[in-house]
């Protein structure tokens, strides 16, 4: 059995990412994509200017942020932002269709879409039925007339202090299609997300410092695990790839 001892103060972005830099890997590696090399320096960078922009627009606490992103650092960026910021990312799975990305908005209550530019057409399907729907964040050149996230974390500010979560606050969710009536949100806690990478990804995969991980779809369990967090619990370097 696996004892953490966490404190009651507990934000998955500060361990998986700040924790980094503050452990003297800030000009390691963190993500490979395509042409790129993102260090944890740029990494941690990234993701404050992404809470700083969700605080912007009015996320608070465990407001629920959809996010319907390509395996890309902006998902990432996207994805501890949001928590660093103390909302819920919900990374959404990109091969479903309008229906089912209305559902989870409305369901989710999400008042924040991000969104990658390749996937508006789905979205402006059903973009006058989203209830909850504020503000949408177009990743890509064309924003069709919406927030452009390249724009906004160029303005953001680099330097953001996480908020005040719980190790047993919500942290993401991810629907599952499981059952053939409608999707299911399931949530996972902030301690979820250490006690898998210690138990799998360092306990059963052995993962250490000097691994590259290269994962798919990050949108499942499994590939938001091995892409996005086992890597950085070790200090390692995540490889993305562009579906």
């Amino acid at each position: 059995m696996i004892e953490l001892n966490l404190s009651r103060q507990f934000n998955a972005a500060e361990y998986f990412v700040d924790r980094n830099v503050t452990e003297g890997r800030g000009a390691k590696a963190a993500i490979m994509y395509e042409d790129q090399v993102i260090s944890y320096g740029r990494l941690a960078e990234k993701v404050n200017r992404t809470a700083n922009v969700l605080n912007q627009l009015g996320v608070g606490m465990e407001n629920r942020v959809l996010l319907l992103l390509r395996d890309t650092p902006e998902m990432i960026y996207s994805f501890y932002g949001a928590i660093k910021a103390g909302a819920v990312p919900i990374p959404a799975n990109i091969l479903m269709k309008a229906p089912d990305f209305l559902y989870m908005l409305n369901d989710s209550r999400a008042p924040v879409l991000i969104v990658d530019a390749v996937f508006w057409p789905e979205i402006d399907k059903i973009l006058d039925q989203a209830v909850f729907l504020k503000s949408v964040v177009v990743v890509g050149e064309q924003a069709h007339g919406h927030l452009s996230f390249d724009e906004l974390l160029e303005k953001a500010d680099p330097a953001f202090k996480a908020a005040a979560t719980t190790a047993d606050d919500a942290a993401f969710w991810l629907y599952s299609g499981r059952n053939p009536e409608k999707l299911m949100g399931a949530v996972h806690h902030h301690s979820h997300m250490l006690y898998c990478a210690e138990a799998y990804a360092k306990g059963i995969l052995g993962m250490s410092d000097a691994d590259r991980a290269m994962g798919s779809f990050l949108f499942f369990a499994y590939g938001l695990g091995n892409g996005a967090y086992f890597p950085f619990a070790v200090g390692a370097t995540t490889i993305l790839i562009n579906h």
